[in-house]
């Protein structure tokens, strides 16, 4: 019974996600934004502006502290994708601070969930780190991302 009920709601969120994708993708951001408010409660307990006004440690620390995998990695994982969903609308509305600053919270997320879940496959709709950079300023990233985008470039730049 408790196992129908999880997997019931994980297919409410899931339908939720692709909703929220399809309209980001097709310019309607204003409900793209009223969805993923009602989905940021309904996926992990907090409403958007809380989320928005954590820390990336915060928000592993209330999710993640001294559970199992079990208990934390489908939410985390929707986590990362929520918050680049809202990274999509801040950019899509020009404000690309917000934009940049939710990306990077996700992309903090999902390198503490891969280093974590002890080889635990993520959930298929966990943006990696390619999507998740894709509208950062390399500036903005990590350093052990930059030197790895620089090495990268350096590499696969034709001569």
């Amino acid at each position: 019974m408790k196992k129908d009920l999880i997997l019931r709601m994980i297919e409410q969120l899931g339908s939720a996600i692709a909703r929220i994708m399809n309209l980001n993708r097709s310019g309607n951001h204003e409900e793209a934004q009223t969805h993923l408010n009602q989905t940021f409660r309904l996926a992990v307990g907090f409403d958007r502006e809380f989320i928005e006004k954590a820390t990336a440690d915060s928000l592993v620390a209330l999710l993640i502290a001294d559970k199992p995998p079990s208990v934390w990695l489908e939410p985390a994982c929707i986590l990362v994708r929520l918050l680049h969903e809202q990274a999509f609308i801040h950019r899509a509305v020009g404000n690309h601070e917000k934009a940049t600053d939710a990306d990077l919270k996700a992309l903090s997320l999902l390198f503490t969930i891969q280093k974590k879940a002890a080889g635990r496959e993520l959930l298929a709709i966990t943006p990696g780190v390619v999507e998740l950079v894709g509208g950062v300023s390399l500036e903005k990233l990590p350093p052990f991302l930059q030197k790895a985008i620089e090495q990268y470039k350096a590499q696969h730049t034709e001569k």
